[in-house]
């Protein structure tokens, strides 16, 4: 039996504020828990409320243009009443986060070592001396060659690889119990890829931190996940472990996925593309919003949203659950 989830997100609602009379809803009611050691990958296409979901476990997003409900339980206390100190000490140094685009996470200005230094200062009363030495400890950690030299490089000195690696060790600079990976290989080659997933994998262990790492890979997703959900239209449609949602995916839309991935069984067939888009962001759908996409909607799926409810050691949200495929 598990012991009490790290975090946990209940009826997590997220908005975009456009002027005081018109909003678009990114995040539906997103339901989850993320235990200690675990990994948790966020997996679906574009649009579907990944990238959204982590900045909003950090509150990244200005009040003033969002409008968020719901709880994210760290610690005993929800995320979302948090003062700013608190929300400093949160970020950072319980939950940390890779970005996407290294380049745009790193100021350009200062090099890659000073940077790394200010994290750690500006969370724990050390001398800079102190900080230097456990900076130049990550950088040796994430592997970069030649760490002294690179702790005195500026990011754009540094090849897209090793600049990724230097925005893990610098989320890793105040061992946080978290850590939210973005997408972080999305503008790296093949091979650049793979190391970078196999590293967050070694370092998870190490550390013993938790993981939610987002992506629309699925190979990816495999190498890393413990449980995997599965996001489409700002919802989360269906939740399992790695070998039950391999094994046979329940939601339709987890189905089209996989049928979508080439390999080489692959070779002079067809790819099993999901026909059409998934809705605007924001846009109303009455029922299920993948019922114009899915092979087995009927009247239910076009007049009522289905909610996620077991079955089968999976949580899916699906009128018609492919129990018997």
């Amino acid at each position: 039996m598990k012991n009490s989830p790290l975090l946990k997100v209940n009826q997590l609602h997220l908005d975009f504020i456009k002027d005081s009379h018109h909003s678009t809803r990114v995040l539906n009611g997103l339901n989850f828990e993320l235990h200690e050691k675990e990994s948790l990958v966020l997996l679906g296409e574009s649009g579907s409320g990944k990238s959204v979901t982590l900045r909003a476990l950090l509150r990244l997003y200005e009040e003033r243009n969002t409008m968020i409900s719901g709880e994210i339980l760290f610690g005993g206390k929800n995320v979302l009443d948090l003062t700013k100190k608190e929300l400093i000490d949160y970020r950072g140094k319980a939950v940390s986060m890779v970005f996407q685009e290294s380049g745009a996470a790193f100021d350009p200005v200062y090099t890659i070592g000073y940077q790394i230094v200010e994290m750690i200062r500006a969370h724990e009363s050390i001398s800079h001396q102190e900080a230097k030495n456990r900076a130049l400890d990550l950088l040796d950690m994430v592997k970069i060659p030649q760490s002294r030299e690179r702790f005195k490089a500026n990011p754009h000195e540094l090849s897209g690889g090793m600049r990724q690696r230097a925005m893990i060790a610098l989320a890793l600079a105040c061992h946080p119990k978290i850590l939210l990976a973005d997408e972080p290989t999305t503008a790296l080659d093949a091979t650049v890829q793979m190391q970078i997933l196999l590293l967050l994998k070694e370092l998870q262990k190490e550390l013993n931190m938790a993981l939610i790492f987002v992506t629309h890979d699925i190979g990816a997703a495999t190498e890393l996940a413990d449980q995997i959900a599965v996001m489409y239209a700002g919802k989360i449609v269906e939740k399992a472990d790695l070998d039950t949602i391999l094994a046979h995916p329940l939601h339709p839309y987890t189905e089209g996925l996989f049928n979508s991935v080439v390999t080489f069984e692959s070779k002079g067939k067809s790819l099993q593309a999901i026909p059409g888009s998934p809705p605007q962001m924001g846009e109303f759908v009455k029922g299920c919003s993948f019922a114009k996409r899915c092979n087995y909607a009927n009247q239910e799926c076009e007049r009522d949203a289905p909610y996620l409810i077991n079955l089968n050691q999976t949580q899916v949200a699906c009128w018609n659950p492919l129990i018997n495929n």
